[in-house]
C-alpha cells in the first residue's frame, strides 16, 4: 500500500505532541519519577529511518 508524505509528517507531529504532553511539571518532579516516554524502540528506528530518507531527498533536490 502507498504511504504519502502527509502521513509521515502527520505521524511526526503526533509523536512530538505526545512527547511534549509527557513532560512533567516542575512541581511534580520532586515527588515522583518522571513518566516513561510514549515511544518504542521500533518507532524510534522508524522515525530515524524517515529522517534519514528525508535528508537524502533534500540533499538531492
Amino acid at each position: 500500500s502507498l504511504v504519502s508524505w502527509e502521513h509521515f509528517f502527520h505521524s511526526l507531529m503526533l509523536y512530538h505532541e505526545n512527547l511534549r504532553r509527557d513532560v512533567p511539571s516542575a512541581d511534580s518532579t520532586q515527588y515522583r519519577h518522571p513518566p516513561m516516554r510514549g515511544i518504542t524502540q521500533r518507532e524510534l528506528e522508524g522515525l530515524t529511518a524517515f529522517l534519514q530518507l528525508l535528508t537524502t531527498i533534500i540533499t538531492w533536490v
